[in-house]
């Protein structure tokens, strides 16, 4: 069995705007939506984008799972916004999941 394990120093990640930029440009049009409404008030304004914990956890979170589904060739760099908006899903509870049919097999 295999096992996939990433570390991210989110902590550490300070985007310039036009990496930020970039970063958006390789997810579903619908996760860069939803993550373009996240705010968060601190002294007496509001972080938004890059400046907000969420957005960048969030944004993370979904590149790391394209990278996942690249390196793991159930996606194509070519066609990847598309076939990740087939791919990934969000549960009831707003969690993202990978909806994919995998066939496995073994033999001994």
């Amino acid at each position: 069995m295999s096992c996939v394990r990433w570390a991210f120093r989110f902590s550490e990640w300070n985007p310039k705007e036009n990496e930020w930029n970039q970063c958006l440009e390789c997810i579903e049009l619908k996760e860069k939506e939803r993550i373009g409404k996240f705010k968060r008030p601190n002294k007496g304004e509001w972080l938004i984008g890059r400046f907000n914990s969420d957005a960048k956890s969030s944004l993370i979170g979904r590149l790391m799972l394209r990278l996942f589904l690249l390196n793991n060739h159930f996606i194509r760099e070519s066609n990847a916004k598309k076939e990740m908006e087939e791919l990934l899903s969000r549960s009831q509870y707003g969690k993202p999941f990978i909806n994919v049919n995998l066939l496995l097999l073994a033999s001994h």
